[in-house]
């Protein structure tokens, strides 16, 4: 066999060809699509969703993983304050306010009643095993950081605390402003 015709195996190809250095291309398509090293001919795109869809699974799961089982509710409006426990899908398991701590009037509204209730509700936790929680905070008034303080003495780790009070997009008028 002469050397004219084309090579028989693919040994020849390999002793013949000098390797292409190895480079890095962008492609730009449909989709988000991340770097990947192009060979000597074939084009390997790896998308990004599909990495992020294999955190979810395996051990990427254990370290995102939340602490909290329950959520502390903090209703603080101007004349009390309200400190709910629930579960996750919202059943309420201990309840506490400024009126139910004992306060009368206007002292309902104070922050040393709210830290009160915050600390009624965090010994409620400790007799259920509830060691960490996450806080929803909504209102106005003074005792929102008063009962999470409370919470925090009882000996209950806040992990989260989310401000969900309601913001009017110029809706109603407002109440008359207060002459003291």
């Amino acid at each position: 066999a002469g050397g004219l015709g084309p090579p028989s195996s693919a040994a020849a190809y390999a002793t013949d060809a000098v390797p292409a250095p190895a480079r890095t291309t962008r492609t730009w398509g449909a989709g988000k699509q991340a770097l990947a090293p192009q060979g000597t001919g074939e084009r390997k795109v790896r998308s990004v969703e599909m990495r992020h869809s294999r955190m979810n699974e395996g051990r990427f799961d254990d370290r995102f993983r939340t602490q909290e089982t329950h959520i502390v509710h903090v209703s603080s409006v101007l004349n009390n304050t309200f400190v709910t426990l629930t579960t996750l899908e919202g059943d309420t398991l201990a309840w506490s306010s400024g009126g139910s701590a004992g306060f009368k009037g206007s002292r309902r509204a104070t922050a040393y009643a709210a830290q009160l209730c915050g600390e009624t509700i965090g010994q409620a936790c400790l007799k259920k095993k509830i060691f960490v929680v996450s806080a929803r905070v909504k209102g106005p008034g003074y005792g929102k950081e008063a009962s999470l303080r409370g919470l925090r003495s009882a000996g209950v780790k806040v992990v989260k605390i989310q401000d969900v009070s309601s913001t009017p997009f110029n809706g109603c008028r407002p109440k008359k402003k207060r002459r003291v």
